[in-house]
């Protein structure tokens, strides 16, 4: 079965942990690789995030899953502010 085709699009009405939490758990049923989660990741994100992502430069894009959880957390989980607005 593949479960990524049924995953939401990252849209920022999601708590972005649980979000990145489920497209892993996702992807990595699906038998992804470590480099193949991270390339596929940008198909799963719209608005703010794609945008985001994006514009990350190549020194800057994540080499390893952890690595793109702390950029995306650090951008998305401000209290503050709407994560995507």
């Amino acid at each position: 079965m593949t479960l990524m085709k049924y995953l939401s699009p990252c849209s920022g009405k999601d708590d972005p942990e649980i979000w990145l939490d489920t497209y892993h758990a996702a992807a990595k049923s699906e038998t992804l690789f470590d480099d193949q989660i991270l390339e596929c990741i940008r198909l799963k994100l719209k608005k703010k995030a794609k945008e985001w992502y994006n514009n990350l430069s190549l020194k800057e894009k994540p080499k390893t899953w952890d690595q793109l959880v702390t950029l995306f957390l650090e951008e998305f989980s401000n209290e503050d502010s709407n994560m995507f607005s």
